[in-house]
């Protein structure tokens, strides 16, 4: 049987997705579900500027009932850069406000 790995409160707040990824070992995909299944949208991370992936994209059409504060936290990206994207892409009206 498979057992997932948690995530650390402290790293998943001060490490940015790379050094995350690096140091459990995941993909961007499991990385985010992994956080969403601890919770760990519920904490304020690091900012940080990168374009939205494909994955980033499937992540907030799978999961609709989180803010944009939520999926800020989620993708390590800045309140108004999240909102920015979302309303970019067209996807503002399908996540929960």
């Amino acid at each position: 049987m498979l057992t997932i790995m948690e995530i650390a409160v402290h790293d998943w707040k001060t490490l940015s997705i790379d050094e995350l990824i690096k140091k459990y070992d995941f993909s961007l995909e499991s990385l985010y579900e992994i956080a969403l299944k601890q919770g760990l949208h519920k904490y304020s991370t690091q900012n940080e500027r990168r374009r939205m992936t494909d994955v980033e994209k499937s992540f907030i059409e799978n999961n609709q009932n989180l803010s944009v504060t939520q999926v800020s936290n989620i993708l390590h990206k800045s309140y108004n850069g999240t909102l920015m994207q979302i309303k970019t892409l067209g996807y503002y009206n399908m996540i929960g406000k």
